[in-house]
């Protein structure tokens, strides 16, 4: 679980450094736009339908249990 933990850090990292760089680069046209975009905008579709992570731990582990049965 840390390992996956850990992927699942790095992967929110680096969605945030191009969504930083992203909403800079549309900002610079700010004058075709009426308001800035922020990171916020951009990264927050992303994560909305991120599954539970107590559901996916239960989910890894049963199939782990599968795994070893055969």
């Amino acid at each position: 679980m840390a390992l996956l933990q850990g992927y699942e850090w790095r992967r929110e990292q680096q969605e945030n450094i191009t969504a930083y760089f992203v909403s800079c680069l549309m900002n610079l046209e700010g004058k075709s736009l009426k308001t800035n975009v922020t990171v916020k905008d951009i990264v927050s579709p992303l994560r909305e339908n991120e599954p539970v992570k107590e559901s996916d731990e239960e989910y890894l582990r049963e199939v782990f249990r599968e795994r070893l049965k055969s």
